[in-house]
């Protein structure tokens, strides 16, 4: 989430989100894949604390991709333990985990009878490669079990552990792994439209928080409003109306669900000429990654303009131009190295691809004419 004073693809694995559950039976529907999914709103509980509103039963809701599932802080080893309400005959297991093509999730399923006594059903505890939004699939021998859990052991970035959504299914009633949709065909130019300037189709996050109008899409305030799409290196061109001491963001390669400065990465968006914002720490200002490369001042618009901007990922090379001016173009790694401006831990950095997003802090601000063209 954007702070107000503080603020904060080779295209990678593309995700959009459906409603419900995403993987389609034989037959074709997403009732039956969804209704075979024995762990499905099952009651769920966790061995440590979760995060913020990242409830363990978010992570039994349906929804894979969403931008929301389990997230503990300090977590590992820990376990995500389901009670399926009485023995049941099991063979296979999703999981899904934050992928952000860096993370490995070294972990077992494991069953018990009675939440007491467990047996180890599929050990991955050797997982020596980065998940990624396709999850990751058990298949054993056909066992009975009124509980299961995902006991995972490590992640190799952080002590965090985020499990998006884990499914449970009888012998012979898996569907078939999910594979993820592909982007819109480009233009002439290479670039997609994210945004049909009619609805919120192609996106997620707090759709209640946020409206189309006139064909752009306006923070009334509302949340973090994220892409369903992943991106990894791209161009990224859009325009933005700021109001009287406006605050949003842009988060990049950020997960759906978190602080996306720290996450991920928060480019700031903001009002510079607002006397409530004089006094920041230069890190905070508009087009800033923010707490580790300040941006340039003085290219913004007279606020009730509209501006454009271009953000170029390749890498850890961001670069953000501002109304033709470039008022970022730093390494990540290189300006984070011993330490970061805010001398806060940002993982982010080091993230591979993820989604990009709106962050909104209590104020109105539009967004149109989004575009994006993912780098081979």
């Amino acid at each position: 989430m954007s702070k107000a004073a503080p603020g904060p693809i080779t295209c990678a694995i593309l995700l959009l989100l459906l409603s419900g559950a995403l993987c389609h039976a034989d037959d074709g529907t997403e009732e039956d894949a969804a209704s075979a999914n024995l762990a499905l709103g099952k009651p769920v509980s966790a061995t440590v604390d979760f995060e913020g509103q990242d409830r363990p039963e978010r992570a039994v809701d349906g929804k894979r991709w969403q931008e929301d599932g389990w997230w503990a802080g300090v977590s590992w080893p820990s376990a995500l333990e389901i009670d399926l309400g009485e023995k049941q005959e099991i063979g296979t297991v999703f999981v899904f985990l934050y992928a952000d093509g860096i993370r490995c999730y070294p972990h077992k399923i494991e069953v018990s009878d009675d939440g007491e006594n467990w047996r180890v059903v599929s050990d991955k505890s050797d997982l020596d490669t980065p998940v990624t939004r396709e999850g990751v699939t058990h298949e054993f021998a056909a066992t009975e079990a009124r509980y299961v859990r995902v006991h995972v052991l490590t992640n190799t970035v952080n002590q965090a552990v985020h499990i998006t959504e884990v499914e449970v299914y009888a012998p012979g009633e898996a569907p078939e792994p999910p594979k993820p949709p592909e982007l819109p065909e480009p233009d002439a130019d290479g670039f997609i439209s994210l945004f049909n300037g009619e609805d919120f189709t192609g996106w997620i996050g707090d759709t209640g928080g946020y409206i189309v109008e006139n064909g752009a899409i306006v923070c009334q305030p509302g949340g973090n409003l994220y892409t369903a799409y992943e991106f990894s290196d791209f161009v990224l061109r859009f325009e933005f109306l700021l109001t009287p001491g406006a605050n949003n963001g842009l988060g990049i390669r950020t997960p759906p669900y978190g602080d996306a400065a720290y996450l991920g990465m928060e480019l700031q968006i903001l009002d510079n000429s607002s006397e409530h914002y004089k006094d920041l720490p230069p890190y905070c200002y508009h087009g800033s990654v923010y707490g580790v490369i300040p941006a340039k001042r003085g290219f913004l618009k007279t606020v009730g303009d509209w501006n454009s901007q271009e953000v170029i990922a390749k890498g850890p090379q961001i670069t953000v131009i501002l109304n033709g001016e470039t008022i970022v173009d730093g390494d990540i790694l290189k300006a984070s190295e011993g330490g970061t401006m805010d001398g806060r831990d940002h993982p982010g950095l080091r993230a591979e691809r993820g989604h990009i997003g709106f962050l909104g802090h209590g104020s109105r601000v539009e967004f149109r004419n989004l575009r994006i063209k993912p780098l081979e």
